[in-house]
Protein backbone atom coordinates (compact mmCIF):
# COMPACT_ATOMS: atom_id res chain seq x y z
CA UNK A 1 0.00 0.00 0.00
CA UNK A 2 1.36 3.43 -0.90
CA UNK A 3 2.16 6.15 1.65
CA UNK A 4 -0.60 8.38 0.29
CA UNK A 5 -3.26 5.68 0.71
CA UNK A 6 -2.04 4.41 4.10
CA UNK A 7 -2.02 7.86 5.66
CA UNK A 8 -4.85 9.46 3.68
CA UNK A 9 -6.91 10.19 6.84
CA UNK A 10 -4.02 12.15 8.39
CA UNK A 11 -3.26 14.01 5.17
CA UNK A 12 -6.97 14.78 4.70
CA UNK A 13 -7.22 16.36 8.15
CA UNK A 14 -4.08 18.45 7.49
CA UNK A 15 -5.40 19.58 4.10
CA UNK A 16 -8.84 20.39 5.52
CA UNK A 17 -7.31 22.46 8.32
CA UNK A 18 -5.16 24.40 5.88
CA UNK A 19 -8.08 24.98 3.53
CA UNK A 20 -10.43 26.19 6.24
CA UNK A 21 -7.95 28.93 7.18
CA UNK A 22 -6.59 29.60 3.67
CA UNK A 23 -7.65 32.05 1.00
CA UNK A 24 -10.53 29.67 0.17
CA UNK A 25 -11.71 29.43 3.73
CA UNK A 26 -12.41 31.24 6.95
CA UNK A 27 -9.51 33.68 6.92
CA UNK A 28 -9.76 34.82 3.33
CA UNK A 29 -7.71 37.98 2.86
CA UNK A 30 -5.90 37.51 6.18
CA UNK A 31 -2.10 37.72 5.88
CA UNK A 32 -0.07 35.51 8.19
CA UNK A 33 3.08 36.77 9.90
CA UNK A 34 6.29 35.03 8.81
CA UNK A 35 7.41 32.65 11.57
CA UNK A 36 11.00 32.06 10.44
CA UNK A 37 13.07 29.94 8.07
CA UNK A 38 12.95 26.19 7.56
CA UNK A 39 16.36 24.82 6.48
CA UNK A 40 16.32 21.19 5.32
CA UNK A 41 17.56 18.75 2.70
CA UNK A 42 17.22 15.02 2.02
CA UNK A 43 19.56 13.14 4.34
CA UNK A 44 19.35 15.58 7.27
CA UNK A 45 17.91 14.32 10.55
CA UNK A 46 15.06 16.07 12.33
CA UNK A 47 17.53 17.25 15.00
CA UNK A 48 19.81 18.75 12.32
CA UNK A 49 16.85 20.50 10.71
CA UNK A 50 15.81 21.99 14.06
CA UNK A 51 19.35 23.27 14.74
CA UNK A 52 19.64 24.85 11.28
CA UNK A 53 16.16 26.43 11.25
CA UNK A 54 14.74 29.50 12.99
CA UNK A 55 11.23 28.12 12.42
CA UNK A 56 9.96 26.24 15.47
CA UNK A 57 9.02 22.67 14.53
CA UNK A 58 6.62 20.30 16.30
CA UNK A 59 7.67 16.88 17.55
CA UNK A 60 7.72 14.18 14.88
CA UNK A 61 4.69 11.93 14.56
CA UNK A 62 5.52 8.22 14.15
CA UNK A 63 3.53 5.70 12.08
CA UNK A 64 4.95 2.19 11.89
CA UNK A 65 8.50 2.59 10.53
CA UNK A 66 7.98 6.13 9.30
CA UNK A 67 8.02 9.50 11.05
CA UNK A 68 6.81 12.88 9.85
CA UNK A 69 6.96 16.53 10.89
CA UNK A 70 4.13 18.57 9.34
CA UNK A 71 2.42 21.86 10.04
CA UNK A 72 -1.29 21.26 10.54
CA UNK A 73 -2.31 24.87 11.12
CA UNK A 74 -1.92 28.04 9.02
CA UNK A 75 1.71 29.14 8.85
CA UNK A 76 3.94 31.49 6.86
CA UNK A 77 7.66 30.77 6.59
CA UNK A 78 10.67 30.81 4.26
CA UNK A 79 12.31 27.61 3.03
CA UNK A 80 16.00 27.03 2.26
CA UNK A 81 17.30 23.87 0.62
CA UNK A 82 20.37 23.30 2.78
CA UNK A 83 23.71 23.20 0.99
CA UNK A 84 22.44 24.88 -2.19
CA UNK A 85 21.63 28.48 -1.30
CA UNK A 86 18.15 28.08 -2.84
CA UNK A 87 15.60 30.02 -0.81
CA UNK A 88 11.86 30.35 -1.27
CA UNK A 89 9.85 33.01 0.54
CA UNK A 90 6.28 33.06 1.81
CA UNK A 91 5.66 29.30 1.92
CA UNK A 92 2.64 28.00 3.83
CA UNK A 93 2.95 24.22 4.17
CA UNK A 94 5.74 21.70 4.84
CA UNK A 95 5.90 17.94 5.32
CA UNK A 96 9.11 16.01 6.04
CA UNK A 97 9.45 12.22 6.31
CA UNK A 98 11.95 9.61 7.47
CA UNK A 99 11.82 5.82 7.25
CA UNK A 100 13.59 3.40 9.58
CA UNK A 101 16.37 2.43 9.85
CA UNK A 102 17.66 5.61 8.13
CA UNK A 103 17.20 8.67 10.41
CA UNK A 104 17.79 11.07 7.49
CA UNK A 105 14.94 12.76 5.62
CA UNK A 106 13.89 10.85 2.52
CA UNK A 107 11.07 13.18 1.45
CA UNK A 108 10.32 16.90 1.78
CA UNK A 109 7.23 18.68 0.47
CA UNK A 110 6.88 22.48 0.44
CA UNK A 111 3.87 24.40 -0.85
CA UNK A 112 4.69 27.91 -2.05
CA UNK A 113 1.51 29.51 -3.31
CA UNK A 114 -2.16 28.69 -3.17
CA UNK A 115 -5.27 30.05 -4.86
CA UNK A 116 -3.39 31.57 -7.78
CA UNK A 117 -4.34 31.77 -11.45
CA UNK A 118 -2.72 29.64 -14.14
CA UNK A 119 -0.99 32.77 -15.51
CA UNK A 120 0.58 33.42 -12.10
CA UNK A 121 1.49 29.74 -11.71
CA UNK A 122 3.30 29.80 -15.07
CA UNK A 123 5.44 32.74 -13.93
CA UNK A 124 6.29 30.86 -10.74
CA UNK A 125 7.34 27.74 -12.69
CA UNK A 126 9.57 29.74 -15.05
CA UNK A 127 11.24 31.53 -12.13
CA UNK A 128 11.88 28.28 -10.25
CA UNK A 129 13.41 26.69 -13.37
CA UNK A 130 15.74 29.67 -13.86
CA UNK A 131 16.92 29.47 -10.25
CA UNK A 132 17.58 25.74 -10.51
CA UNK A 133 19.67 26.23 -13.66
CA UNK A 134 21.69 29.00 -12.01
CA UNK A 135 22.30 26.69 -9.04
CA UNK A 136 23.69 23.88 -11.18
CA UNK A 137 20.73 21.50 -11.24
CA UNK A 138 20.26 19.32 -14.35
CA UNK A 139 16.86 18.64 -16.00
CA UNK A 140 15.57 15.07 -15.85
CA UNK A 141 14.67 13.30 -19.11
CA UNK A 142 11.47 11.24 -19.12
CA UNK A 143 11.90 7.93 -20.98
CA UNK A 144 8.27 8.05 -22.10
CA UNK A 145 8.78 10.93 -24.52
CA UNK A 146 12.52 11.61 -24.39
CA UNK A 147 11.95 15.22 -23.32
CA UNK A 148 13.68 16.87 -20.39
CA UNK A 149 12.10 19.17 -17.80
CA UNK A 150 12.92 22.35 -19.76
CA UNK A 151 11.26 21.06 -22.92
CA UNK A 152 8.23 19.81 -21.03
CA UNK A 153 7.79 23.18 -19.31
CA UNK A 154 7.90 24.93 -22.68
CA UNK A 155 5.16 22.60 -23.92
CA UNK A 156 3.09 23.32 -20.83
CA UNK A 157 3.46 27.09 -21.22
CA UNK A 158 2.34 26.90 -24.85
CA UNK A 159 -0.64 24.67 -24.12
CA UNK A 160 -3.95 25.11 -22.30
CA UNK A 161 -4.22 25.34 -18.54
CA UNK A 162 -4.00 21.81 -17.10
CA UNK A 163 -6.93 20.34 -15.21
CA UNK A 164 -4.53 18.28 -13.10
CA UNK A 165 -1.03 18.35 -11.57
CA UNK A 166 1.95 18.86 -13.86
CA UNK A 167 5.53 18.52 -12.58
CA UNK A 168 9.13 18.95 -13.71
CA UNK A 169 12.16 17.11 -12.33
CA UNK A 170 15.76 18.22 -11.79
CA UNK A 171 18.74 16.66 -9.98
CA UNK A 172 21.97 17.75 -8.31
CA UNK A 173 24.41 16.05 -5.92
CA UNK A 174 22.08 13.17 -5.12
CA UNK A 175 18.97 15.34 -4.67
CA UNK A 176 15.86 14.86 -6.78
CA UNK A 177 13.94 18.15 -7.00
CA UNK A 178 10.45 18.31 -8.52
CA UNK A 179 8.38 21.49 -8.81
CA UNK A 180 4.78 21.39 -9.94
CA UNK A 181 1.53 23.26 -10.38
CA UNK A 182 -1.56 21.51 -9.11
CA UNK A 183 -5.17 22.41 -9.68
CA UNK A 184 -6.89 22.55 -6.32
CA UNK A 185 -9.39 19.78 -5.53
CA UNK A 186 -11.66 22.59 -4.32
CA UNK A 187 -11.95 24.06 -7.83
CA UNK A 188 -15.47 24.14 -9.22
CA UNK A 189 -16.29 21.13 -11.38
CA UNK A 190 -16.62 22.09 -15.04
CA UNK A 191 -15.01 25.48 -14.52
CA UNK A 192 -12.62 26.73 -17.20
CA UNK A 193 -9.09 26.10 -15.76
CA UNK A 194 -7.96 29.40 -17.31
CA UNK A 195 -10.36 31.28 -15.07
CA UNK A 196 -10.40 31.62 -11.31
CA UNK A 197 -7.55 31.16 -8.87
CA UNK A 198 -7.36 27.48 -8.11
CA UNK A 199 -3.72 26.52 -8.61
CA UNK A 200 -1.06 25.63 -6.06
CA UNK A 201 2.70 25.54 -6.67
CA UNK A 202 4.71 23.02 -4.66
CA UNK A 203 8.22 21.58 -4.33
CA UNK A 204 9.18 17.97 -3.61
CA UNK A 205 12.68 16.78 -2.71
CA UNK A 206 13.97 13.23 -2.34
CA UNK A 207 17.25 11.37 -2.38
CA UNK A 208 17.92 10.72 -6.06
CA UNK A 209 17.79 7.08 -7.13
CA UNK A 210 21.19 5.60 -7.87
CA UNK A 211 21.65 3.77 -11.17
Amino acid sequence: MSRSSRYRPLLFLVSLSLWLFSGCGLLKGFRLVNQGRLVAAPGMTFDEVRKASSLELPKEYRMDKEATVTNSTPLAFDFELSGTGLRFRSCYFYSMWTKDPDPGLNYIQIQLDKNISWDTAKKELVEIQARLKENGFSPVVLPADGKNAEQRLQDALAGPAPGYSIGFGWTKNGISFVYSARRSPYAINGEDPNEGSHYEVELEMRKAKQD
